[in-house]
């Protein structure tokens, strides 16, 4: 019985986690050691979509959903940043979410909604090379519980980011990369059965690479890959054995600058590889503004 709650569990945060991880990560994915100006503000929205027909077990053994199991998840992400001084940038980054996801027998669930909300702070505190520092704090602004017409689309615990970045002139191109650490916060699930139940993600350690190369005066293209590894879960203070999700995925793409301060971007995300998370691939479409 016990064996049997704790799996329960585990697939509950593992769903819950799909909200806000995967072959994309909008707090570190594309982003740089790079600060603006001191008085520029900017703004990028975008449109991501996944799509997953299987999965990586916990020995990394990618298998297939059974039966019309499908999942695909879509997104719109803002990211709104002012640079405070040339050094020290703040930014929010709420997202809302599209998500469906099919069982074996063809069943369909939808959950649809504002998901959690990022507010970030990066210091750059060496300018040749770049080397930057970003931190965050992930708030629960979105629904976790969901009812009978629409499933969760927020994790519902407060989550903490760390990073160190850095940036060097490679070539032709701009090279950058950066390291960070992610902790999450404890959920309470409430079950008939027996009082609350603490679950908690193990924390991660994540990662980012990026190689910009100059077609053109305004056109750049990318070569980047990015990913996650994370320690086993916990519930009621017990370590669940083999729950750890980890995840490498590649992120190739295109940026179109514009004179006008706005640019545009088209992504690739494909996940090369992983334990507990959807075996997936999916397109990430771009558009920024600055008033640098």
């Amino acid at each position: 019985m016990r064996r049997s709650m704790l799996s329960i569990m585990v697939v509950t945060l593992v769903l819950a986690m799909a909200v806000s991880a995967g072959a994309w990560d909008r707090l570190y994915t594309n982003d740089s050691a790079m600060t603006h100006d001191a008085g520029t503000f900017g703004v990028t929205g975008g449109l991501v979509y996944f799509m997953a027909n299987g999965f990586y077990d916990h020995e990394g053994e990618k298998e297939d959903f059974e039966g019309d199991a499908a999942m695909t998840t879509m997104g719109i992400p803002i990211n709104l940043y002012y640079s405070v001084m040339d050094q020290l940038e703040v930014g929010v980054q709420p997202i809302f979410w599209m998500n469906s996801y099919t069982d074996y027998d063809g069943d369909e669930f939808d959950s649809t909604g504002l998901g959690d909300t990022w507010i970030t702070a990066k210091y750059n505190f060496m300018p040749e090379p770049l080397l930057s520092a970003r931190a965050g704090v992930k708030l629960p602004t979105g629904d976790d519980e969901g009812d009978e017409d629409n499933g969760p689309v927020g994790s519902g615990t407060t989550d903490f980011d760390v990073a160190l970045m850095f940036g060097m002139p490679a070539g032709p191109g701009m090279f950058g990369a950066q390291a960070g650490y992610r902790m999450f916060g404890t959920h309470e699930y409430d079950y008939v059965v027996r009082e609350t139940i603490e679950g908690k993600c193990g924390s991660q350690i994540h990662f980012a690479a990026c190689y910009m190369y100059p077609m053109s005066d305004m056109l750049d293209l990318k070569v980047a890959v990015d990913g996650f590894f994370g320690s086993d879960d916990e519930f009621d203070g017990e370590t669940v054995e083999d729950s750890a999700m980890n995840m490498v995925s590649l992120n190739p793409g295109i940026v179109y600058l514009m004179d006008n301060g706005m640019d545009v971007g088209l992504d690739i995300h494909y996940v090369l590889m992983g334990q507990n998370t959807y075996a997936e691939w999916g397109l990430g479409l771009w558009l920024g503004w600055s008033n640098m």
